[in-house]
């Protein structure tokens, strides 16, 4: 066309990004293609519908676009508008599917008057659907036909060519007779995509459900009046560790198996299935995942049964798995056989716990388990005893299990220990009377038995115990034949516990919770230390812890103050000794060292002689005026004491004897002026094992005079056994040779 001239191009891309609610989306990209007049100035603008995807129908009356014309010139054009519409990457159908073009008038028969007549520097609107200026509309019936039946336009890339053609109303050619060129052209595109349908209702995502005949819902594609789609719901449970997309790969819990075919009424329906009672039923606590596929037998939207239109994949879980209510969290249980409880659980029928040791957190590989029909379980007799001790931690989990053979989902795991056995008695760190101490412990229940081990002090912890033996009793008293428990010296005890085998609860070494105590000391009280005495038979006395068999008592003079050899040793039953100077005789301004040591049941000295520390006094003078008379018993006559004058007044004659005892005056002798002196039977018979005190009074002229003596306390020995008789004869044969 020799009057069309430097033409300009310019492109324009506009993208626009548009979400609708249970319908589709789209976007649109505008092109924009300009050739201007022979320098003379005349534009389009294109101004599309922003929801073509409501269209139901393409004829005269639908609006697709419109454009405004402005002639910018000083002088009038004629301008015709030409359209087009295509479709591709569309699943039903591609190409063109309408064109169209507006009316023009000639200047012969209409002039200024006709349509596409636009005077100079003004401008107009023209409307695709306006009947009176459109001149050909042509549509493909096929496309037509696929609006109708899907209700919407067919998903697919679409592009509207919009062209200006125009020219001088005072040019000799009309574009009532010609084609020109286009002097401007715009493109704009939509892309309708189906949105996935159906849209998730309810249950909702991530919600808990506790109907055993749940309703499922979900919203339709709204498609035409009367198109029928099908309608399947898949139900998957979930494996742990499983994301959703894996988990609807599993095998399917259940499945409606496409029975569902609604027919649409042109509008977005709500959808409603009810599971059903002979379904399988869910697992307590356990979770799901859900999807509803959907398909028209027809193929509409290039959806079959092989490649459905899925929704999205929502999850919900099925009730609550039990919630754990004693033993609590890090509980401390006061008995070894704890009570389980939990909040019930609607619709189970049966409860399993699984209880774990130290080795088994997670609860994998429980040491018991068991399935209940009560909310609640007493741990039983017959399960492996659990260990009393804060470094074996147990753990529990239940879950609610229906009648089918997948179990319902493990509640959270609580963690419990076992009260440990509690050291009572002796109390810690305490001293005790006796080398006979009774040792008390409480436990958290009943156990098999027990065992009680004891170490010297310096031991901790009771690794090399001196003394350990069984017990089926919670209380023990030291024997008096094991190892003594030497007086002053600090001791550790431990308890363990026995399972149904007798073996030991545990490891030995996780008992750390001992005890310790310490035993009175020997203390020598008279004569004090450093003190000096004036008899020659004073009486030593010291307290010692009660349960000691005896005692030896060791004397020596000040060549021997370690007592290392000592000059004198007399084995004592009873706290208190009086020496006897028949044996041992102090000597004035002299000093003394004594000590006591402790025996054993076999006469074996307690502990260490080292530990026991002498005392010493000074002899710095002597009561010359009163007589001093002591006993000697032998095994021979062990009721028939010899009587010794050790310290007699000078100008005596003679001594009277009394022997008595606290109560009664057994013997009174007469004056005896020899010693040693032995009674016989006929002047006394003293019992066997008993303590007697004996003082003398000196006389002379007859007649006594001077103080009586100090008291002199002896104890006689005990009877002899008799010999038992032979049982056996006893063949007595005598050789005389030949």
């Amino acid at each position: 066309m020799g009057d069309v001239h430097n033409i300009k191009t310019v492109k324009m891309i506009t993208e626009i990004s548009r979400i609708r609610l249970r319908i589709f989306y789209g976007w649109l990209v505008l092109f924009m293609m300009a050739v201007p007049m022979s320098g003379q100035d005349v534009t389009m603008e294109l101004f599309p519908i922003d929801n073509p995807q409501t269209i139901s129908r393409l004829d005269w009356n639908q609006q697709l676009f419109w454009v405004r014309i402005t002639n910018n010139e000083n002088a009038p054009i004629q301008y015709r508008i030409v359209y087009r519409l295509q479709i591709s990457n569309s699943p039903l159908i591609n190409g063109t599917i309408m064109t169209g073009r507006t009316r023009v008038g000639t200047k012969q028969w209409d002039g200024e008057n006709s349509h596409g007549y636009l005077a100079a520097n003004s401008g107009e609107n023209v409307y695709n659907n306006d009947y009176s200026r459109i001149e050909q509309l042509t549509v493909d019936p096929g496309f037509n036909a696929i609006i109708a039946h899907a209700g919407t336009l067919p998903s697919g890339d679409y592009e509207l060519r919009v062209e200006l053609l125009a020219k001088f109303w005072s040019d000799d050619s009309e574009l009532y007779f010609i084609d020109p060129p286009p002097v401007e052209t715009i493109y704009h595109e939509w892309r309708i995509t189906i949105p996935v349908p159906p849209l998730l209702y309810f249950p909702a995502d991530e919600s808990v459900i506790n109907q055993t005949n749940p309703t499922f819902s979900w919203y339709s594609l709204q498609t035409a009046f009367g198109t029928n789609f099908l309608y399947n719901i898949r139900i998957c449970l979930v494996e742990e560790g499983q994301s959703r997309e894996e988990a609807m790969e599993n095998l399917t819990h259940w499945t409606n198996d496409w029975d569902i075919d609604h027919t649409h009424i042109g509008v977005q329906e709500n959808i409603n299935w009810t599971y059903p009672s002979e379904a399988d039923p869910f697992a307590m606590g356990r979770e799901y995942v859900w999807q509803v596929s959907t398909y028209n037998v027809g193929g509409l939207y290039g959806w079959d049964e092989i490649d459905p239109a899925v929704s999205e994949i929502w999850l919900f879980k099925f009730g609550e798995s039990p919630e754990l209510i004693s033993p609590a969290q890090g509980g401390i249980e006061p008995g070894v056989r704890p009570s389980f409880t939990w909040e019930s659980v609607v619709g189970a029928m049966n409860y399993e716990i699984w209880i774990g040791d130290r080795d088994d957190p997670l609860v994998e590989l429980p040491i018991w388990d068991a399935i209940l029909t009560d909310a609640s379980y007493l741990y039983p007799v017959d399960a492996p005893t659990l260990v009393p001790l804060p470094s074996y931690p147990y753990y529990w989990k239940i879950r609610a299990n229906p009648l089918e053979p997948i179990p319902g989902e493990w509640s959270e795991i609580f963690q419990f220990i076992i009260s440990s056995i509690e050291l009572t008695d002796p109390p810690a760190g305490s001293s005790v009377p006796t080398i006979l101490p009774t040792f008390d412990w409480s436990t958290p229940g009943e156990f098999s038995g027990y065992e009680i081990r004891i170490s010297y002090g310096d031991d901790n912890p009771v690794v090399n115990p001196f003394f350990s033996q069984t017990l089926a009793l919670v209380s023990f008293v030291y024997p008096a034949d094991a190892v003594s428990l030497a007086p002053g010296k600090s001791f550790n005890w431990i308890v363990f516990a026995f399972d149904q085998d007798e073996n030991i609860l545990g490891a030995v070494e996780d008992y750390i919770d001992m005890s310790s105590f310490i035993v009175d000391p020997l203390i020598l009280f008279e004569p004090p230390a450093g003190s000096s005495v004036n008899s020659l038979i004073p009486i030593f006395s010291w307290d010692a812890p009660s349960g000691i068999s005896g005692f030896e008592f060791q004397i020596s003079s000040e060549e021997d103050p370690g007592l290392g050899s000592p000059e004198y040793i007399y084995p004592v039953s009873k706290e208190n000794y009086q020496l006897n100077a028949s044996e041992y005789l102090l000597e004035i301004e002299k000093s003394y060292f004594w000590r006591i040591i402790p025996l054993d049941a076999n006469g074996i000295i307690m502990g260490n002689i080292d530990d026991y520390l002498p005392s010493n006094f000074v002899v710095e003078s002597l009561d010359l005026t009163v007589p001093v008379v002591t006993v000697s018993i032998t095994d021979e006559t062990p009721n028939m004491p010899t009587i010794f004058l050790v310290s007699g007044i000078e100008d005596s004659e003679g001594y009277a004897l009394t022997i008595a005892t606290v109560e009664d005056i057994i013997w009174e002798s007469p004056v005896i002026s020899t010693f040693p002196y032995t009674p016989t039977s006929d002047d006394i018979l003293l019992a066997f094992t008993t303590e007697y005190n004996i003082t003398a009074q000196a006389y002379k002229n007859g007649d006594p005079f001077g103080e009586t003596s100090a008291v002199f306390t002896f104890t006689t020995g005990s009877e002899s056994e008799p010999m038992a008789p032979f049982d056996e004869e006893i063949e007595l044969i005598i050789d005389f040779g030949d």
